[in-house]
């Protein structure tokens, strides 16, 4: 914690003990690719997105998604499921088959089971959001992607 009292850290990478306020999440060198059937979701992330990060785009499914991914770059991609029948993990297998490695974020509904759970992060999930969604754990969520990333990129990059 930082000497200021409060929940801001003093160093990059420290950890969070708490979610951090909604107007703290900034990162206009990130861009974010979300795939979700339900149109009004789609427009609900996609907005609360688009005043966060450099570049957002959607699409209604992976099919569309990959038609993106040929043109542009995503850092991260934020996958809705299709409800508790279908988990995301068919989606989430088709996204590694096409090539995105990186982190993929998949919002689920709450009555997912603990095994359909599990098997998402074996499968790659970076992180299950459960629905109802609630902004301020899925903007944290992604900062801790980007955060992942950037750690990442600090290690592998000469210096």
């Amino acid at each position: 914690m930082s000497s200021t009292g409060n929940d801001s850290p003093s160093r990059p990478g420290e950890r969070r003990d708490r979610p951090v306020e909604l107007a703290e999440h900034r990162w206009p060198n990130c861009s974010v690719l979300v795939i979700h059937a339900d149109a009004s979701m789609r427009s609900d992330l996609e907005r609360m997105l688009a005043r966060r990060c450099g570049m957002v785009q959607s699409a209604p499914d992976v099919g569309r998604a990959a038609q993106l991914r040929t043109r542009l770059h995503f850092d991260l991609v934020i996958l809705g499921d299709d409800g508790p029948q279908q988990p995301g993990l068919a989606d989430l297998h088709a996204l590694r088959e096409l090539g995105h490695g990186g982190d993929v974020i998949l919002i689920t509904s709450a009555a997912v089971d603990v095994a359909s759970a599990i098997e998402a992060m074996r499968a790659g999930a970076a992180d299950l959001i459960f629905r109802p969604l609630r902004a301020e754990l899925l903007l944290d969520a992604v900062r801790r992607s980007f955060e992942r990333a950037q750690a990442v990129d600090a290690r592998t990059l000469p210096g």
